[in-house]
């Protein structure tokens, strides 16, 4: 085992006002080797003095070094005498070994010279790192032998789930990651109190090999017991178990208590939520209790918000929520939207885990009312909706509505009466739905319609969205996001489909550049008069400029069409545009700025304004 030491830190005069007791220095440089890579060299300590690394031909050893020196540096201020700087100096050639160590070099011999002067003064290594080693045999010992415990099953798991493996660099950051990974396979193999109680390094020098021993104590192995939360106030008791993925008896795994602790944060109900098992000492027969400490949110939001676009006007819109309503952990949702040329007030209750964990119910009821410049629309519908979460990333819905409403366009008005029963897969792997910057999401949805007073009346909708975001460049802070949506309608004639279920193009989540719904199929008086396909794509080049703001360049094309399926023989509309971002906790606020790139005269503006919160897709 390296040895361990007592750092001091010096004030002007030498005086030693510090002591610190410090790691063993190759696991304590570990540290600093792979956080500190910001930093820039030669650096300076003071106004008198600098620190010079001579390059090295491996760009990424100096790399290491020069960012890691600056913080190791001890005293405070100019050393009065170059006797000082001296001292300074090797106590910081020790450090730049641990740092080499640390990165793998055993074998490195650094030359340091010092250049003292009245204003300025240097200190000047040379760093010959050697070769770089290589971890040899990865082996387990336990403190306390238990016959069930297969070491080589455990050192072939580790070896394969980390980089501590025969062969690799002898990096102190993949000891450092197989010790944790070493403990969290225990803790979900059902030992919850798992530790290491020493570590044995071994460097053969003539192979350049570092072998690595992990000394273990594994402790009991425990069952779920009993649930103890603490901080409840209003919320019930079973609003907390229903959430727990485990059942009392089952072997202890600590994955599943995180997964609990995202399950319970994410209701909403909480603010903090930390799950964890109770002392060892507190286990009976076998079972360790497990306690979760919650702190209680208002159960009551209200949250509000305004856009501007020019075709649309001036919006605004709200939503009342309420976590836990009628004191049973349900959520109920009051959204309301007024624009110049919408307005909607709509109800949605959440049963979340409805008969199962993995499924949610949600009953809904929506009035609504849509003036575009082609057709007013007014309905109301009602309907329930099932949703199954088969992985993470993967989920699927279905549900029957009703459908009662009125649409009166420029030569006629027609009633309906339709039930229909969509049902839809979502695959999302975007890392933050807000504001992606890396994944990609797939949905489609096909939505059956039955006219219920003319049962000759069939129709089907169906629409797919696809969104792709690659992150690239310095410190990935562009990305290229990419948008994709097609839609088809099928069935009956297009005389017989509402004109609200129609699909149009244009607008602030379409093409931006022309105005809402203004791009498809004209009718006689070159009004759109909507299509029954659609094609409708986005790209967006996004530049993160700092934490809060950036800006976005953007080309969007689409069209729909008179026939069910696109007729790639129509040229599409495109718009092109820039666009500003600021980073809010609610998500990005947009402003972009579109011109239509194909204008038609007479019919699109030059210019489109838009300002929401979101991202455009």
């Amino acid at each position: 085992m390296p040895r361990e030491r007592v750092a001091g830190r010096f004030s002007r005069n030498g005086r030693q006002i510090v002591k610190e007791a410090s790691f063993p220095r190759f696991f304590s440089a570990a540290f600093a080797v792979v956080s500190s890579l910001f930093l820039l060299f030669p650096f300076a300590l003071s106004a008198g003095v600098q620190v010079e690394i001579i390059p090295m031909e491996q760009p990424h050893l100096q790399k290491v070094l020069e960012s890691y020196s600056p913080m190791l540096w001890p005293g405070e201020g100019t050393p009065e005498t170059e006797t000082l700087l001296k001292g300074y100096a090797h106590r910081h050639e020790e450090r730049l070994k641990d740092a080499l160590h640390a990165a793998g070099y055993y074998d490195a011999v650094l030359e340091m010279s010092v250049q003292w002067g009245d204003e300025t003064s240097r200190v000047i290594y040379r760093v010959a790192p050697g070769n770089l080693y290589h971890f040899g045999s990865i082996l387990l010992e336990m403190a306390t032998p238990r016959e069930e415990m297969d070491l080589f099953a455990l050192e072939t798991v580790l070896s394969e789930s980390t980089d501590l493996k025969k062969g690799s660099p002898a990096l102190a950051d993949s000891v450092l990651t197989g010790e944790k990974q070493l403990l969290r396979m225990l803790g979900n193999g059902g030992f919850p109190f798992a530790r290491i109680t020493d570590r044995k390094i071994r460097i053969d020098r003539e192979n350049r090999t570092l072998h690595v021993t992990f000394v273990f104590d594994s402790g009991q192995h425990l069952l779920f017991g009993d649930l103890r939360v603490e901080g409840l106030d209003s919320i019930r008791l079973d609003a907390v178990e229903r959430e727990l993925p485990w059942m009392r008896g089952a072997p202890f795994q600590i994955s599943l208590l995180e997964e609990g602790q995202a399950k319970l944060q994410k209701t909403g109900l909480f603010s903090i939520v930390r799950l964890h098992p109770a002392p060892e000492a507190e286990a009976v027969n076998g079972h360790i209790p497990i306690v979760a400490e919650v702190i209680e949110r208002r159960h009551r939001t209200i949250h509000a918000g305004l856009q501007y676009r020019s075709d649309e006007g001036i919006g605004a819109g709200f939503e009342w929520e309420h976590r836990n309503f009628l004191e049973m952990s349900r959520r109920l949702r009051v959204q309301g939207q007024i624009t110049e040329m919408e307005q909607a007030l709509g109800a949605v209750y959440d049963i979340q885990q409805y008969r199962r964990s993995d499924q949610n119910l949600t009953l809904h009821t929506r009035i609504r009312q849509l003036q575009p410049e082609r057709y007013q629309s007014r309905r109301i519908e009602a309907g329930a909706w099932l949703e199954r979460i088969i992985s993470p990333t993967l989920v699927y819905g279905l549900g029957p509505s009703l459908r009662m409403g009125r649409v009166q366009s420029t030569n006629k008005s027609d009633s309906y009466f339709l039930a229909l029963f969509p049902f839809e897969v979502r695959y999302d792997q975007r890392d933050n739905p807000l504001d992606s910057h890396s994944g990609f999401q797939l949905t489609n949805r096909l939505t059956p319609f039955w006219d219920v007073t003319n049962k000759n009346v069939f129709f089907a909708k169906n629409e797919m969205n696809f969104s792709y975001f690659i992150p690239f460049g310095e410190e990935q802070k562009t990305v290229l996001a990419t948008r994709l949506r097609l839609g088809s309608l099928g069935g009956a004639a297009s005389g017989m489909i509402p004109v609200d279920e129609r699909f149009f193009a244009g607008g602030g989540g379409s093409v931006r550049g022309y105005a809402y719904q203004n791009i498809g199929p004209l009718d006689s008086k070159g009004k759109p008069m909507g299509g029954r396909s659609l094609t409708d794509w986005s790209i967006e080049l996004r530049r993160k400029l700092s934490e809060k703001i950036g800006v976005v360049a953007f080309v969007d094309g689409g069209m729909s069409y008179k026939t069910p399926f696109p007729d790639f023989g129509t040229a599409p509309r495109w718009g092109a545009g820039i666009g500003l971002r600021y980073s809010t906790p609610l998500g990005p606020l947009r402003l972009d700025v579109a011109v239509p790139v194909n204008r038609r005269k007479d019919l699109d503006s030059s210019v489109q304004l838009y300002m929401s919160i979101g991202q455009a897709f």
